[in-house]
């Protein structure tokens, strides 16, 4: 059955689907057929996605590409970058560029981010390109198939050198940004790893099994090693002027690529720097 096919083998979603069948847009060896009729070996099943245009104004600055495929790419975010307009900063920010890049590269969709960086972290964005890849990806980012790993540098030097962060989080006032470990928040997980010691600080490798609103600035704090810089949760910022975070590194499955994807970014500058006078 094509529905069946377009669900279980294409990775459509069912309202996806519904989408679809309004515009008449899929056809069986370039015929249009209802969604419940059968298909069999050797037809040819082509969708036609449409375009989806935001109402965001473009600016062309040249994002940092580090990957890309027909259906996502991955850039990598300077730090002091806002990711989406708000009220308070409505442009100069990535989704402008990328909007920008969308428009010069004849992508006839909106951007749509897959994992999120605050302002002052820097690193590695997933964005999907179309609908159908955003869909996937959502998914794969959700069930946890996505492996995201960062570097920070955080206050101290840890007691135990790798473990696992099992604790609930989240805000005790809504009016307030900052979280909180306590009871009555949602289950956060963060794997660390210690990679390096100084006399005062530490480089700390965190691999995110959930993917809470701050949620490795939260844990460090909750362990008594705030990230350097990170102000809001206790960090010390005489030696950077951000939270030392760095989205290190990015694995998922493209939905039309073979095996896994797999990329790095390297140290920011000021992280780079911070970690050598340490």
């Amino acid at each position: 059955m094509l529905k069946k096919i377009l669900i279980e083998e294409m990775g459509i979603s069912i309202r996806m689907i519904s989408e679809l069948k309004k515009r008449r847009a899929v056809k069986v060896n370039g015929g249009f057929v209802k969604n419940h009729d059968k298909v069999f070996v050797g037809d040819v099943i082509e969708v036609d996605l449409g375009t989806d245009r935001s109402e965001y104004e473009p600016e062309y600055k040249e994002p940092e590409i580090l990957y890309e495929d027909h259906d996502v790419l991955v850039i990598n975010k300077e730090p002091f970058t806002v990711v989406h307009p708000t009220r308070n900063h409505p442009d100069h920010t990535l989704l402008n560029y990328m909007e920008g890049y969308f428009r010069q590269a004849g992508i006839q969709e909106r951007v749509r981010f897959i994992n999120r960086l605050d302002r002052d972290t820097s690193g590695l964005l997933l964005i999907a390109k179309n609908k159908f890849s955003h869909f996937q990806m959502s998914k794969e980012h959700q069930f946890g198939a996505m492996e995201k790993i960062y570097l920070a540098l955080v206050g101290g030097r840890l007691d135990r050198k790798q473990g696992v962060i099992r604790e609930k989080m989240g805000r005790r006032d809504e009016e307030s940004i900052k979280r909180e470990v306590f009871e009555g928040g949602q289950m956060a997980i963060t794997h660390y790893r210690v990679l390096k010691e100084m006399q005062e600080a530490s480089l700390v490798e965190l691999k995110l099994e959930t993917g809470r609103t701050h949620q490795i600035r939260c844990h460090m704090a909750y362990l008594g090693h705030p990230l350097l810089g990170d102000e809001l949760y206790g960090g010390r910022t005489d030696k950077i002027g951000r939270q030392a975070l760095h989205s290190y590194i990015l694995r998922f499955k493209s939905p039309r690529v073979e095996g896994f994807v797999e990329q790095k970014a390297k140290l920011p500058q000021d992280m780079q720097e911070l970690l050598d006078q340490l």
